[in-house]
């Protein structure tokens, strides 16, 4: 028996999927690519997705799923580029395990207000961009931080960089909002003054 769910697995069986709206993954560990991808196929009332098992999500999974606004997936470790981008009405996300946010992975989340990264030491190119209504994240053990990472997060108010290493160019441009940083030691990738991370009317 597969471990692993994939959009043939609902086309193939002439299940109809305009209409669902949650869906409960049971001793699942893998959701492959494309699966939920609303951009390409009808997801487009999926709101709630309950994965215990999941320890993996591809590329892709839940692309365009504008009407998702909970996931509960406690056991996952990797996530594939661009999982949730335009997720438009995502609040909240809990990634205990994960320890590298790969790019695009939220974004366009413009919903979410929330993400708890206890784990992550890497976050890429633009994995929060656009992510407008986040106001805070806790970034204590992100070692690296890709180029775009943060960009117009406008409602970002402060940010703590001690334990960054490195960090992209323009990584909180136009971050509006952003009024505190705490940092130290940065090596700046590509970047010829450490303004130009925050260039864009960082007034603040």
């Amino acid at each position: 028996e597969n471990n692993y769910i994939r959009y043939s697995d609902f086309s193939s069986r002439l299940i109809s999927i305009i209409d669902i709206s949650s869906i409960e993954l049971i001793e699942i560990t893998e959701i492959n690519n494309n699966t939920f991808n609303a951009n390409e196929n009808p997801w487009n009332n999926l709101k709630i997705v309950i994965a215990r098992d999941v320890t993996h999500i591809g590329f892709d999974a839940f692309n365009t799923c504008h009407s998702l606004t909970f996931i509960h997936i406690p056991s996952v470790t990797s996530i594939g580029h661009s999982a949730f981008i335009w997720c438009s009405s995502l609040t909240q996300i809990t990634l205990d395990n994960v320890e590298i946010i790969n790019s695009s992975i939220f974004y366009g989340c413009i919903s979410l207000t929330q993400i708890n990264l206890p784990s992550v030491t890497s976050i890429g190119n633009q994995a929060f961009y656009q992510c407008k209504s986040l106001t805070q994240i806790n970034l204590s053990d992100i070692q690296t931080i890709s180029k775009y990472a943060f960009s117009d997060c406008t409602s970002l108010q402060q940010i703590d960089l001690h334990s960054v290493t490195s960090i992209g160019n323009q990584a909180f441009v136009n971050c509006f909002s952003l009024d505190t940083v705490y940092y130290k030691n940065i090596s700046y990738d590509n970047v010829t003054d450490f303004r130009d991370i925050f260039v864009g009317n960082c007034s603040n």
